[in-house]
């Protein structure tokens, strides 16, 4: 009892430090004495940076802002301390894309999906009439040869069933990356398919190879630039 008491009552003391070198460790075990700094801010979007650099911008010279990727971006506190550590002051990550790439979707449901989530342009205009016009039910067949497809279908308010051709790639503008940039447009390969009841579905697949993010990034960049920020950005 009485060594666990003064174990406990030595685990209270005040740790001590030593000089190692020039640097401060503890003298247990002899974990660096490493600075604490406040923990890092969270955000959703880009403006939150340009805030709060705005508030006394001559003190700023020891930041930097590294743009990770299309939706991440950090603001860093230069190398500081013995330890030279790098730390974290805000954390910016852009709220994810809510479409469903790849996957097959009702018709209904990717048609709202066109509308909320997609930037109008002319391919998602093409989407929507395409979608809309047709009448599709558990009757519309497709064909596919690997390449480009074909739907049997009714079209409008008429009667006949006629084969359309659909189109196989469009170029669309998602809202995949902060909102404060221009959404990055990419090709996509459009498909129609059909689920176990014979009702269509529809999916959209990325073919750029990812070109869409390095867009995005350079964009980043560009509009902290265009917002008048001085300190380096590395993209």
């Amino acid at each position: 009892m009485l060594k666990q008491a003064l174990e406990d009552l030595n685990s209270l003391t005040k740790p001590i430090t030593i000089d190692v070198d020039g640097k401060p460790f503890y003298d247990k075990k002899y974990y660096p004495a490493e600075d604490i700094y406040p923990a890092t801010l969270q955000i959703n979007n880009l403006t939150g940076i340009v805030d709060y650099l705005s508030k006394k911008p001559e003190e700023w010279d020891d930041l930097f802002i590294h743009v990770v990727d299309f939706d991440n971006v950090v603001l860093y506190q230069v190398k500081t301390g013995p330890f030279n550590q790098r730390e974290p002051i805000i954390f910016s990550t852009a709220r994810p894309c809510q479409f469903q790439f790849e996957a097959k979707i009702d018709i209904e449901d990717f048609i709202i999906s066109l509308r909320s989530l997609f930037i109008p342009n002319d391919d998602r205009e093409y989407l929507l009439k395409f979608l809309s016009g047709v009448k599709l039910d558990s009757n519309t067949t497709v064909e596919d040869d690997g390449v480009s497809q074909k739907v049997t279908a009714r079209q409008g308010m008429s009667s006949l069933v006629s084969e359309i051709s659909i189109k196989p790639f469009v170029c669309l503008l998602p809202f995949r990356t902060f909102n404060e940039i221009a959404q990055p447009e990419s090709e996509f390969v459009f498909r129609m398919g059909s689920k176990s009841d014979n009702k269509p579905q529809a999916s959209l697949h990325e073919c750029d190879g990812g070109i869409w993010k390095q867009k995005a990034v350079a964009s980043i960049k560009d509009w902290f630039i265009a917002q008048g920020v001085n300190i380096p950005i590395i993209a």
